[in-house]
């Protein structure tokens, strides 16, 4: 025996949409997307996709909205000629999410397919598809490539007439990639022309104001202005707390660059307070954004003589970007480095080997000209050979780290390796040897080439 109860809602919306349940009201007139995407209607279903991908998107949950994005773009190719705008509009969402998501493989395969169906159908969309592909490749560390996307991004928004609001972004990501390449004067009037553009927008956001000028900080720091950059952080840090929370993906990468830039300043305490409350350590990394958080802190921790806690946090890191990863890129480079000094410091140089040799080998196949990462893993090894006894191992390996600093910072520039304890000294006394024979052999000190003997002395 079962007991059926009907109930009646009193509302003014419908139970699952927004619409409208006036009585009496014309035909078709209280109906929204989802009331409208009935099965039998394959577009309709793609615009509530790519709508509902679009939101989570925003919100930054890329892994749904990759999914709904996904969806969208498979019930609108079969319509992709009849209804270019829509399917455009989801590959565009699956792409930016899946680049969040660091699944870059996935992108330049995604725009290579789909970008010259964006040329013949809307510009504005081939310009956003290359400027996906120019990120995505920045973020690789082929620069070169980067660049070449983002031009011509740049050209194809310009001729679309595209919205200021893409135009702003492309030169975003063209600024950080000449910056990157060391063509600082031309980053920075990108960034003054984004930046005109972005005032001339009024759909522009405090968020995106935000992220400007976290990205002119970096700039600043790139060009030796440290305290400048370091002051304009610490004002943009608290507004993005408020304005989007802690745990925001974007408030971590702020707060991540600060902290960096107080241990570029040797303030490795006040870079370690700065990540420690919002760092989830002894919990699996599932983001981009926290694996740089485990980076940086571990680094303080080693900065500080701290190696053996450092130890979990650059593993979890380490671990995440070799999952994320299946080709050399600087992040995954990185992430070996400093896992790989952590186990130096903490006397393990057995196991540290094979993880430094991996990031040589991931940072020579990068060749990231705004990265040290060749001169720091070489000079690990170095300085593991060192104590494994294998002096002769070891100068070769600090002799190309010498090299690899002067060709990344340029042949002008002041080097100094990271030395301690012994290796100070014999560095010192290798470097001050040339200097006694000079000294030995100067006339004012009645050396060899002062005078001749007759005889040897006994």
């Amino acid at each position: 025996v079962g007991l059926e109860v009907h109930a009646q809602v009193i509302s003014r919306a419908k139970l699952f949409s927004g619409a409208a349940t006036d009585f009496g009201a014309e035909p078709n007139t209280q109906v929204s997307y989802i009331d409208a995407a009935f099965p039998g209607d394959p577009l309709g279903k793609a615009e509530l996709f790519a709508t509902v991908a679009g939101a989570y998107r925003r919100m930054g949950m890329d892994a749904t909205g990759a999914g709904y994005a996904r969806r969208a773009v498979e019930l609108s190719h079969p319509f992709r000629r009849q209804q270019p705008e829509l399917y455009l509009k989801a590959v565009l969402i699956l792409a930016d999410s899946l680049r969040s998501m660091g699944r870059h493989e996935d992108v330049i395969a995604l725009v290579g397919t789909e970008l010259e169906f964006a040329l013949d159908h809307d510009l504005a969309a081939a310009a956003h598809l290359r400027a996906i592909r120019g990120a995505t490749r920045r973020y690789r560390s082929a620069l070169e490539a980067s660049a070449t996307d983002l031009r011509a991004a740049l050209r194809l928004a310009e001729k679309a007439d595209a919205a200021p609001r893409l135009r702003a972004d492309i030169s975003d990501q063209l600024s950080m990639t000449l910056s990157e390449l060391g063509d600082n004067d031309q980053a920075l009037a990108l960034r003054q022309k984004e930046y005109a553009l972005r005032k001339a927008d009024p759909d522009t956001t405090p968020q995106e104001l935000l992220k400007f000028r976290y990205q002119e900080a970096t700039l600043l720091w790139r060009m030796a202005r440290n305290r400048e950059a370091i002051a304009e952080l610490e004002a943009i840090l608290p507004e993005m707390d408020v304005l989007l929370g802690p745990s925001h993906k974007d408030s971590q990468q702020v707060r991540r660059r600060l902290a960096n830039f107080y241990a570029g300043e040797g303030e490795y305490a006040r870079a370690m307070a700065l990540v420690e409350p919002v760092l989830q350590a002894g919990k699996p990394v599932t983001s981009i954004s926290q694996s740089n958080l485990h980076q940086t802190y571990a680094l303080q921790l080693i900065n500080l003589g701290q190696a053996d806690r450092a130890l979990a946090i650059a593993k979890a890191s380490m671990d995440y970007q070799l999952a994320l990863s299946r080709n050399p890129d600087r992040w995954r480079a990185v992430a070996q480095w400093i896992y790989g000094e952590a186990l130096l410091r903490a006397g393990r140089c057995g196991k540290a080997v094979p993880v430094l040799r991996a990031a040589l080998d991931d940072a020579l196949t990068v060749r990231d000209k705004s990265f040290t990462l060749q001169a720091d893993a070489s000079d690990s090894l170095g300085r593991c050979a060192l104590l494994q006894g294998d002096a002769a191992g070891a100068a070769k390996l600090l002799d190309a780290a010498i090299e690899q600093g002067l060709d990344e910072h340029g042949h002008d520039t002041a080097l100094s390796l990271r030395s301690r304890g012994f290796y100070f000294i014999m560095s010192t006394l290798a470097f001050a040897q040339p200097l006694y024979y000079m000294a030995q052999s100067a006339y004012a000190y009645v050396g060899d080439d002062a005078m001749t003997v007759d005889r040897p002395s006994r």
